[in-house]
């Protein structure tokens, strides 16, 4: 059997539901012929639900290679390394189990690659929102939309988020594996390291994904441990980078622009802007996961502690 040129990797767990759409988005996509074949790998990291039989249904009923492979719950940085050993397509490309594309969306990204000659290329990923729902940009990167709305300012090219992300496998032969010693920001911290070794960087603008966001994690406290998880993997990241001490200069920026969001609060609960002092909050927390990491890792050495 020839080898795929690209392997979609998706790392689920107890999302049968969500799983099986996000599945036929995934089987259906359009190369054109030059481009070679692909597989769907289903990384099932410790699900007790019916997520095998949705797996198996799907590769019945598909023309594409449709696989399954166990990850043993050891959480999401050993069941995407899983996904790299078992994979066998040149090019891997992450996806979300409860994200849903286009049946372009592997070809813009392996496209893209063509003409870049990138190690890593990423593309945008959008919200969609329960009916009659708002919020502000501030909860929207919480929740994974991909550039952000300073990114799109700053003019910047961004790096590839961990549901939109094509790497080739000289990306780990360069730089390993995912730290699976991380609970979160394991994606980024990869793509970090991918940074600092020089690799290339390639970007995909129609290869877009849609993040569903339901109901259930959109009160505040499902956002308030996403913000408090994010801010805690930024420090983890930075703590690699930089090391202990040098993270702790940093920390007092965070807490200068804390101190910014309680004024910027203050003004939004005086305009009843429900939008704005659910963004205010969610940097509060953010700042709150990293500084309480940051100062574990100061005093301790160790940010897990």
């Amino acid at each position: 059997m020839t080898a795929p040129v690209a392997t979609i990797v998706v790392c689920t767990r107890d999302r049968s539901g969500s799983l099986a759409e996000a599945l036929e988005n995934l089987v259906n996509q359009r190369l054109p012929e030059r481009a070679g074949g692909y597989e769907v790998l289903v990384v099932d990291d410790g699900s007790i639900d019916d997520t095998a039989k949705v797996v198996q249904r799907v590769a019945s009923d598909s023309e594409t290679v449709v696989r399954l492979v166990d990850a043993g719950g050891e959480g999401v940085a050993h069941a995407r390394n899983v996904g790299v050993s078992a994979a066998r397509g040149t090019w891997i490309a992450y996806f979300d189990d409860d994200q849903r594309t286009a049946p372009t969306w592997l070809a813009e990204l392996l496209d893209a690659a063509e003409r870049t000659w990138a190690d890593l290329i990423g593309g945008p990923i959008e919200l969609t929102l329960p009916d009659g729902v708002t919020i502000g940009p501030v909860v929207r990167a919480i929740y994974g939309e991909h550039p952000t709305n300073r990114q799109r300012r700053r003019g910047i090219t961004p790096h590839p988020a961990g549901g939109n992300r094509l790497v080739h496998r000289r990306v780990f032969d360069r730089v390993g594996l995912h730290d699976e010693s991380m609970t979160v920001g394991e994606d980024t911290d990869l793509v970090a390291r991918a940074a600092a070794a020089g690799m290339a960087f390639g970007w995909a603008p129609g290869a877009v994904v849609w993040h569903l966001i339901p109901d259930a994690r959109l009160d505040p406290e499902s956002i308030s441990s996403y913000a408090g998880r994010a801010g805690a993997a930024r420090a983890r990241v930075e703590l690699k980078q930089l090391g202990r001490w040098r993270i702790a200069a940093r920390a007092s920026i965070a807490v200068a622009k804390a101190g910014a969001n309680a004024v910027a609060l203050l003004v939004a609960v005086a305009r009843r802007s429900r939008v704005d002092i659910l963004d205010c909050r969610t940097r509060s927390w953010l700042f709150s996961g990293y500084l309480s990491t940051t100062l574990k890792a100061t005093f301790t050495g160790d940010p897990t502690r």
